[in-house]
């Protein structure tokens, strides 16, 4: 469980994993690092850039767990010694990908205001974004298109990913099983009500008759 755990969050924002999405992004990042316009898209960028730093410096998984683990959680794995991840742990390791999940719907909610046809010229995002000369601010779409289409790619990409991730840690198993007990699925295979205490009464009368116990 912690080595699935620490490994998940590690690989959340490996770089050898979405490599192409990365360079896409760097590669349009710098070509438009100072063209502003009506959402901030090179901000969203600066804080992918931090997560993924973030990951590198305190999650990456070695003999004793992570780096992020010992820092703010007090926790380290001892490989002579193993023993169950501790609630704040399993939290810590859920943080990374849920923050990196809410970022990129706010990725993709700002690409989908850019795109927006008809949108006000003079409305930015939260306003935290700059204006031109002439006051007005201008459509991403046509001053950093290929910046659009990268955090379009890489949020969409990274959203669908970090969904799985979740999965994988929360435990799909422990899913299916809560959303079985509430009556929410139905499993096909499952033994008839009441053959539990039938198994059982006939077990206990084979005992009566002198068979050894199994």
């Amino acid at each position: 469980m912690q080595a699935e755990a620490s490994k998940t969050v590690s690989f959340v924002s490996s770089p050898d994993w979405h490599s192409s999405d990365q360079v896409y992004l760097a590669y349009e990042y710098t070509k438009h690092s100072t063209d502003n316009c009506d959402v901030p898209l090179q901000l969203w960028v600066q804080v992918v850039s931090l997560t993924a730093l973030f990951n590198l410096a305190c999650n990456q998984q070695d003999r004793y767990g992570t780096l992020g683990a010992r820092i703010f959680c007090g926790w380290s794995f001892d490989p002579e010694n193993p023993e169950r991840m501790p609630m704040r742990v399993q939290a810590y390791n859920l943080l990374v990908p849920i923050f990196t999940a809410v970022w990129n719907c706010v990725g993709l909610y700002w690409v989908s205001q850019a795109k927006e046809p008809g949108k006000d010229a003079h409305k930015g995002v939260s306003g935290i974004v700059s204006v031109s000369e002439e006051g007005e601010f201008r459509p991403c779409s046509e001053v950093a298109p290929g910046l659009l289409s990268a955090v379009h790619a890489y949020a969409s990409f990274n959203l669908t990913y970090s969904f799985f991730i979740l999965l994988g840690v929360a435990g799909l198993s422990q899913i299916l099983f809560w959303l079985a007990r509430r009556g929410l699925i139905r499993v096909s295979d499952a033994a008839p009500p009441g053959s539990l205490e039938r198994n059982t009464e006939a077990r206990g009368r084979h005992r009566g008759r002198g068979d050894p116990p199994s």
